[in-house]
C-alpha cells in the first residue's frame, strides 16, 4: 500500500511545503524508500540552476541610459564636498582685514541689541524685536547689549581665522585685551556673563524671499562654551563654537563688515548707528521715531531721543565714519558716508 506524499512511515507526518524549502536552501536531503529524497534533490539542482541563468542575465544586461538632462546618480561619500568661496571650504567663515569685524547683516538691521546701559534685562520669549521692513526677527533670551555685540564681534572674528571652523580657543585675558576693557575681577566676570548670554540666545529670522533662516539649530548664537572651574583664572584655555546656521549666513555673503578702532570708540547709540550704517553702502533716510524702534531704546519720548542721536552722529563724524548729517523738517535724518568706509557686504 502507497503512502501519501504527505507521510512518511512510523517516522510521522513529511511537510513537503518545507522540503522545498530546503531545497531552495541547498539544504541536505535524506533518501528514502519513496523516492521522495530523489525527486526533491532533482527540484533542487534545477532551483541552482535557475539562479545561476539569473545572475548571468543580470549581469551581461547592458547599463541603463540615462535621460537627456537628468542629474548622475550621487556617488556614495561620508560627507558632501565643501563649497569653496575666496579659497575658502564652505563650512568655514570668509577671512576679513585684522581692522574690520563681521556680523550677519540682519543682526544689525534690528533691535537685537540693544542701547541698554544699565538696570534689570528683559527676558523675551519668541518676541518679534523691532526691524527694518523686509526682515522679521524672533528673539528668546535675554536683552542683549553693545556690550554683548563688542564680544561676539571679537568671537566671530577670531571664529574667521580658526582652522576648525566656527572653533575658537582663546584666554579671558586676550580677550579682554580685544575688546579694550580693563583687566580685572569685574571684567572677567561680565565677559564669561556675556558668553553665557548668546550662549541661551535664540534667533529666527525671515528675510525679505520669505525664506526663513533658524540661526540656532541649538537655540543659542554661541553653540557651546567651556571654561576652567577655577574663579578669574585669566590665563587659562576657553572654548566657545559658534553656531554652524550662523556661519552659513557668512557662507551665503549676508554679512557687514564694521571698522572696529571706529567702533571701540563710541557710544552705547553710536555703535548701534554705526553697526546699522555700515550694512548699507548708501544709507537712505529715516525718521527718528523709526531709528527708536529699531535701536531698541527705552527712552519715554522720541523728542529726548532726538537730543541723544544728534549727539551720537557727531560721534560718528569724529571718528571719521560719517563726512555730514542732518535732520529734516519732517523728522528724517540724513547721513552720508566717508567714501573710503563703504566695505560693507549687505544681504
Amino acid at each position: 500500500m502507497k503512502t501519501s506524499p504527505s507521510k512518511r512511515h512510523a517516522n510521522g507526518p513529511v511537510d513537503i511545503g518545507d522540503l522545498l524549502n530546503r531545497a531552495d536552501r541547498d539544504a541536505p536531503i535524506e533518501v528514502d524508500e519513496d523516492g521522495l529524497g530523489d525527486l526533491l534533490r532533482k527540484v533542487q539542482e534545477g532551483a541552482r540552476r535557475v539562479r545561476e541563468e539569473r545572475a548571468e542575465r543580470k549581469a551581461a544586461e547592458p547599463p541603463k541610459p540615462v535621460r537627456q538632462g537628468a542629474p548622475p546618480a550621487p556617488t556614495p561619500s561620508p560627507r558632501r564636498a565643501p563649497v569653496v568661496i575666496d579659497g575658502r571650504s564652505g563650512d568655514q567663515m570668509p577671512f576679513w582685514p585684522d581692522a574690520k569685524r563681521g556680523i550677519p547683516s540682519e543682526m544689525v538691521r534690528s533691535a537685537l541689541f540693544t542701547i541698554g546701559q544699565s538696570g534689570k534685562r528683559r527676558h523675551y520669549h519668541r518676541e518679534r524685536l523691532t526691524s527694518i521692513s523686509s526682515v522679521e526677527v524672533r528673539y528668546t533670551g535675554h536683552e542683549l547689549r553693545q556690550r554683548d555685540e563688542d564680544v561676539f564681534l571679537q568671537i566671530l572674528h577670531m571664529a574667521s581665522r580658526s582652522r576648525t571652523p566656527g572653533e575658537v580657543v582663546f584666554t579671558a585675558s586676550e580677550l579682554i585685551e580685544h575688546l579694550g576693557w580693563t583687566r580685572n575681577g569685574r571684567s572677567y566676570d561680565e565677559l564669561a556673563d556675556t558668553i553665557t548670554r548668546l550662549k541661551e540666545a535664540s534667533i529666527t529670522i525671515k528675510g525679505p524671499l520669505d525664506h526663513e533662516i533658524e540661526i540656532t539649530k541649538s537655540s543659542s548664537l554661541i553653540r557651546d562654551f567651556t571654561r576652567a572651574k577655577r574663579t578669574r583664572d585669566y590665563s587659562s584655555a576657553w572654548y566657545v563654537s559658534v553656531d554652524p546656521t550662523v556661519i552659513n549666513l557668512f557662507v551665503q555673503k549676508r554679512y557687514t563688515l564694521i571698522d572696529w578702532s571706529q567702533r571701540l570708540k563710541l557710544s552705547p547709540l553710536a555703535k548701534w548707528l554705526h553697526s546699522f550704517y555700515h550694512s548699507h553702502r548708501e544709507p537712505y533716510a529715516m525718521f527718528v521715531a523709526t531709528l527708536h524702534g529699531l535701536c531698541g531704546s527705552q527712552m519715554a519720548t522720541v523728542k529726548r531721543f532726538r537730543q541723544q542721536i544728534r549727539a551720537a552722529l557727531d560721534e560718528l563724524v569724529d571718528v571719521g565714519f560719517l563726512s555730514s548729517w542732518t535732520i529734516d523738517p519732517s523728522s528724517k535724518v540724513h547721513v552720508t558716508r566717508k567714501a573710503d568706509t563703504a566695505e560693507s557686504l549687505p544681504a
